[in-house]
């Protein structure tokens, strides 16, 4: 079967030449290498970030409102209607329902203290720490590396 049967080798001098002459350049690699790696980390987060802002922008309803829960114990005298009052002082029917007034529990945003909105996020994520194990991960190969080819080649 003449499928299966090898072909003679051909060269090309050109390419011959290419690799007799190169000049081995492991500090360009490894600058190709990082600089690769950060453009797919940009572009990977512009994609993440890119999509959730217009998947949000897509899907908000502005018409939201906040529900804030108070724990404030307001003095009631005992209802002639042979109701209870629960944990929080609200009237309770004898049947479980709650009465409307203490359904009631959205505050409206003008009430709600400015300071809340202005605590400071706490740093729980790696931060700083991450980055620094990269660039050192990255020094430590590029050394290795060097190491070896200046082994290899005396």
């Amino acid at each position: 079967m003449a499928i299966f049967r090898r072909r003679k080798n051909q060269t090309i001098s050109e390419l011959e030449d290419y690799y007799a002459n190169r000049n081995n350049r492991t500090g360009m690699a490894w600058l190709m290498a990082f600089i690769s790696l950060l453009i797919t980390v940009a572009v990977s987060a512009a994609i993440f970030f890119g999509g959730r802002w217009v998947y949000r922008s897509l899907t908000a309803d502005d018409n939201t409102e906040v529900i804030v829960a108070t724990t404030e114990k307001s003095e009631q005298s005992e209802p002639a209607n042979n109701s209870q009052n629960d944990v929080n002082g609200s009237s309770v029917e004898p049947d479980g329902v709650v009465t409307d007034e203490a359904a009631n529990t959205s505050v409206p945003s003008s009430e709600r203290s400015s300071s809340e909105s202005q605590k400071p996020i706490p740093d729980t994520g790696a931060g700083t720490t991450a980055m620094i194990v990269v660039a050192g991960a990255g020094v430590t190969g590029f050394m290795i590396s060097r190491r070896r080819q200046l082994k290899n080649n005396q």
